[in-house]
Protein backbone atom coordinates (compact mmCIF):
# COMPACT_ATOMS: atom_id res chain seq x y z
CA UNK A 1 0.00 0.00 0.00
CA UNK A 2 1.36 3.42 -0.90
CA UNK A 3 0.12 5.26 2.19
CA UNK A 4 -1.47 3.61 5.20
CA UNK A 5 -3.67 6.65 5.76
CA UNK A 6 -5.19 9.05 3.24
CA UNK A 7 -3.41 12.39 2.87
CA UNK A 8 -4.52 14.89 5.51
CA UNK A 9 -4.45 17.73 3.01
CA UNK A 10 -4.97 16.83 -0.62
CA UNK A 11 -4.16 20.42 -1.57
CA UNK A 12 -0.51 20.13 -0.59
CA UNK A 13 2.47 17.95 -1.35
CA UNK A 14 3.19 14.76 0.61
CA UNK A 15 6.67 13.49 1.45
CA UNK A 16 7.24 9.96 0.16
CA UNK A 17 9.82 7.24 0.64
CA UNK A 18 12.09 5.76 -2.03
CA UNK A 19 9.80 2.72 -2.29
CA UNK A 20 6.73 4.92 -2.68
CA UNK A 21 8.47 6.98 -5.37
CA UNK A 22 9.22 3.80 -7.31
CA UNK A 23 5.64 2.58 -6.97
CA UNK A 24 4.22 5.84 -8.32
CA UNK A 25 6.67 5.78 -11.24
CA UNK A 26 5.91 2.15 -12.06
CA UNK A 27 2.14 2.66 -11.98
CA UNK A 28 2.54 5.36 -14.62
CA UNK A 29 4.89 3.25 -16.74
CA UNK A 30 2.58 0.23 -16.69
CA UNK A 31 -0.53 2.14 -17.72
CA UNK A 32 -0.65 5.65 -19.20
CA UNK A 33 2.96 5.66 -20.36
CA UNK A 34 2.42 2.55 -22.46
CA UNK A 35 -0.83 3.95 -23.86
CA UNK A 36 0.76 7.32 -24.65
CA UNK A 37 3.84 5.72 -26.22
CA UNK A 38 1.65 3.66 -28.53
CA UNK A 39 -0.25 6.75 -29.63
CA UNK A 40 2.97 8.70 -30.13
CA UNK A 41 4.73 5.89 -31.97
CA UNK A 42 7.78 6.36 -29.75
CA UNK A 43 8.70 6.35 -26.07
CA UNK A 44 6.77 9.05 -24.25
CA UNK A 45 8.22 11.42 -21.64
CA UNK A 46 9.00 9.94 -18.22
CA UNK A 47 10.58 12.94 -16.50
CA UNK A 48 12.27 16.31 -16.90
CA UNK A 49 15.35 17.59 -15.06
CA UNK A 50 15.47 21.17 -13.75
CA UNK A 51 18.24 23.17 -12.00
CA UNK A 52 17.31 23.71 -8.35
CA UNK A 53 18.26 27.38 -8.43
CA UNK A 54 15.89 27.96 -11.35
CA UNK A 55 12.97 26.51 -9.37
CA UNK A 56 13.91 28.67 -6.38
CA UNK A 57 13.93 31.73 -8.65
CA UNK A 58 10.51 30.72 -9.93
CA UNK A 59 9.19 30.44 -6.36
CA UNK A 60 10.52 33.87 -5.45
CA UNK A 61 9.09 35.56 -8.54
CA UNK A 62 5.76 33.79 -8.08
CA UNK A 63 5.59 35.08 -4.51
CA UNK A 64 6.25 38.64 -5.66
CA UNK A 65 3.30 38.29 -8.05
CA UNK A 66 1.08 37.19 -5.15
CA UNK A 67 1.15 33.42 -5.72
CA UNK A 68 0.77 31.06 -2.78
CA UNK A 69 0.91 27.80 -4.73
CA UNK A 70 3.12 26.10 -7.31
CA UNK A 71 1.36 24.13 -10.03
CA UNK A 72 2.80 21.91 -12.73
CA UNK A 73 0.29 21.34 -15.52
CA UNK A 74 0.68 18.58 -18.06
CA UNK A 75 1.12 19.98 -21.55
CA UNK A 76 1.88 18.63 -25.01
CA UNK A 77 4.01 20.11 -27.75
CA UNK A 78 2.16 20.81 -31.01
CA UNK A 79 2.23 18.49 -34.00
CA UNK A 80 4.02 19.27 -36.23
CA UNK A 81 6.68 21.19 -34.32
CA UNK A 82 9.22 22.27 -36.99
CA UNK A 83 11.63 24.02 -34.60
CA UNK A 84 12.07 20.87 -32.48
CA UNK A 85 10.79 17.95 -34.53
CA UNK A 86 11.78 15.32 -31.95
CA UNK A 87 9.51 16.98 -29.37
CA UNK A 88 6.41 17.08 -31.59
CA UNK A 89 3.39 15.70 -29.74
CA UNK A 90 5.35 14.80 -26.59
CA UNK A 91 4.28 15.59 -23.05
CA UNK A 92 5.88 18.63 -21.45
CA UNK A 93 5.50 20.41 -18.10
CA UNK A 94 4.07 23.90 -17.56
CA UNK A 95 5.08 25.70 -14.35
CA UNK A 96 2.61 28.26 -13.00
CA UNK A 97 2.42 30.35 -9.83
CA UNK A 98 -1.17 30.34 -8.54
CA UNK A 99 -3.13 32.42 -6.01
CA UNK A 100 -6.40 30.68 -5.11
CA UNK A 101 -7.67 29.75 -8.60
CA UNK A 102 -5.86 32.53 -10.48
CA UNK A 103 -2.68 31.92 -12.43
CA UNK A 104 -0.51 34.92 -11.57
CA UNK A 105 2.99 33.99 -12.72
CA UNK A 106 4.37 32.05 -15.68
CA UNK A 107 7.98 31.69 -16.74
CA UNK A 108 8.34 34.73 -18.98
CA UNK A 109 10.79 36.42 -16.58
CA UNK A 110 12.99 33.35 -16.18
CA UNK A 111 16.51 33.42 -17.66
CA UNK A 112 15.77 29.90 -18.98
CA UNK A 113 12.57 31.06 -20.69
CA UNK A 114 11.30 28.62 -23.30
CA UNK A 115 12.72 25.42 -21.81
CA UNK A 116 12.00 22.95 -19.03
CA UNK A 117 8.60 24.25 -17.98
CA UNK A 118 9.39 27.99 -18.08
CA UNK A 119 7.05 29.37 -20.71
CA UNK A 120 4.91 32.46 -21.31
CA UNK A 121 1.17 32.50 -20.69
CA UNK A 122 0.17 32.02 -24.34
CA UNK A 123 2.54 29.05 -24.73
CA UNK A 124 1.33 27.46 -21.51
CA UNK A 125 -2.30 27.77 -22.59
CA UNK A 126 -1.55 26.17 -25.96
CA UNK A 127 0.42 23.31 -24.40
CA UNK A 128 -2.29 22.63 -21.80
CA UNK A 129 -5.06 22.63 -24.39
CA UNK A 130 -3.03 20.28 -26.60
CA UNK A 131 -2.72 17.90 -23.67
CA UNK A 132 -6.39 18.08 -22.72
CA UNK A 133 -7.55 17.43 -26.27
CA UNK A 134 -5.49 14.27 -26.70
CA UNK A 135 -3.64 12.70 -23.76
CA UNK A 136 -6.09 13.75 -21.06
CA UNK A 137 -9.09 12.63 -23.08
CA UNK A 138 -7.64 9.19 -23.83
CA UNK A 139 -6.21 8.70 -20.33
CA UNK A 140 -9.62 9.50 -18.82
CA UNK A 141 -11.29 6.89 -21.02
CA UNK A 142 -8.64 4.34 -20.06
CA UNK A 143 -9.09 4.81 -16.28
CA UNK A 144 -12.86 5.26 -16.46
CA UNK A 145 -12.98 8.80 -14.97
CA UNK A 146 -11.45 12.22 -15.47
CA UNK A 147 -7.69 12.07 -14.98
CA UNK A 148 -5.71 14.89 -13.37
CA UNK A 149 -4.43 17.80 -15.48
CA UNK A 150 -1.37 18.33 -13.32
CA UNK A 151 -0.31 18.55 -9.68
CA UNK A 152 0.73 21.19 -7.18
CA UNK A 153 1.62 22.25 -3.65
CA UNK A 154 2.11 25.36 -1.54
CA UNK A 155 5.09 27.53 -2.42
CA UNK A 156 6.58 27.20 1.06
CA UNK A 157 6.28 23.39 0.89
CA UNK A 158 8.34 23.32 -2.31
CA UNK A 159 10.87 25.84 -1.01
CA UNK A 160 11.43 23.81 2.17
CA UNK A 161 11.87 20.64 0.11
CA UNK A 162 14.44 22.25 -2.19
CA UNK A 163 16.47 23.74 0.66
CA UNK A 164 16.99 20.49 2.60
CA UNK A 165 19.79 19.00 0.50
CA UNK A 166 22.50 21.55 -0.21
CA UNK A 167 24.28 19.21 -2.63
CA UNK A 168 21.16 18.80 -4.78
CA UNK A 169 21.87 20.94 -7.83
CA UNK A 170 18.94 19.61 -9.81
CA UNK A 171 15.43 18.21 -9.45
CA UNK A 172 13.83 15.45 -11.49
CA UNK A 173 10.15 15.96 -12.25
CA UNK A 174 8.67 12.47 -12.64
CA UNK A 175 5.22 11.61 -13.89
CA UNK A 176 3.63 9.07 -11.58
CA UNK A 177 0.25 7.48 -11.01
CA UNK A 178 -1.61 6.05 -8.05
CA UNK A 179 -2.25 2.29 -8.05
CA UNK A 180 -5.56 0.77 -9.02
CA UNK A 181 -8.01 0.23 -6.14
CA UNK A 182 -6.20 2.78 -3.99
CA UNK A 183 -8.20 2.29 -0.80
CA UNK A 184 -6.90 5.23 1.30
CA UNK A 185 -8.31 7.69 -1.28
CA UNK A 186 -10.37 5.84 -3.93
CA UNK A 187 -10.89 8.89 -6.15
CA UNK A 188 -7.13 8.94 -6.78
CA UNK A 189 -6.98 5.34 -8.08
CA UNK A 190 -4.92 5.31 -11.31
CA UNK A 191 -4.88 9.11 -11.42
CA UNK A 192 -1.65 10.74 -12.63
CA UNK A 193 0.51 12.74 -10.25
CA UNK A 194 3.93 14.38 -10.22
CA UNK A 195 6.83 13.41 -7.97
CA UNK A 196 9.85 15.64 -7.34
CA UNK A 197 13.19 14.04 -6.48
CA UNK A 198 16.40 15.94 -5.80
CA UNK A 199 19.42 15.03 -7.91
CA UNK A 200 23.11 15.22 -7.04
CA UNK A 201 25.26 18.15 -8.16
CA UNK A 202 26.64 17.93 -11.69
CA UNK A 203 23.42 16.29 -12.86
CA UNK A 204 22.82 14.79 -16.25
CA UNK A 205 20.54 12.05 -17.52
CA UNK A 206 22.60 9.40 -15.73
CA UNK A 207 23.12 11.30 -12.45
CA UNK A 208 21.80 9.67 -9.30
CA UNK A 209 18.60 10.67 -7.55
CA UNK A 210 19.14 11.49 -3.88
CA UNK A 211 17.05 8.79 -2.20
CA UNK A 212 18.68 8.60 1.23
CA UNK A 213 16.67 9.64 4.25
CA UNK A 214 13.21 8.73 5.42
CA UNK A 215 11.11 10.55 2.80
CA UNK A 216 13.35 11.90 0.03
CA UNK A 217 10.59 12.69 -2.50
CA UNK A 218 7.77 15.20 -2.73
CA UNK A 219 4.55 13.85 -4.25
CA UNK A 220 2.48 16.82 -5.43
CA UNK A 221 -1.28 16.92 -5.04
CA UNK A 222 -3.14 15.98 -8.26
CA UNK A 223 -5.19 18.77 -9.83
CA UNK A 224 -8.58 17.17 -10.46
CA UNK A 225 -11.21 18.62 -12.78
CA UNK A 226 -14.95 18.27 -12.58
CA UNK A 227 -16.90 16.89 -15.49
CA UNK A 228 -18.40 19.66 -17.57
CA UNK A 229 -22.17 19.66 -17.78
Amino acid sequence: MLFEQPPKNLGDGIRVSAAQIELLKNCYRENNWKLNSQRLGDEETLYAIIPTEDLITFIEKSGIKGATRFHIYFGAFPTPFPDFALLAGRITFCFVGVNENDRVYYGEDQPEFGIAGFNAKDQVEIFIENYKADRHAHNSIAIGKLDSIGAGCRLDTLKNFLSEKQNAGFVRVYIGAYPDNYKPEPKLSMVQTIVLVRVEEGANRTANDILNGENPGLNLSPILVKKEK
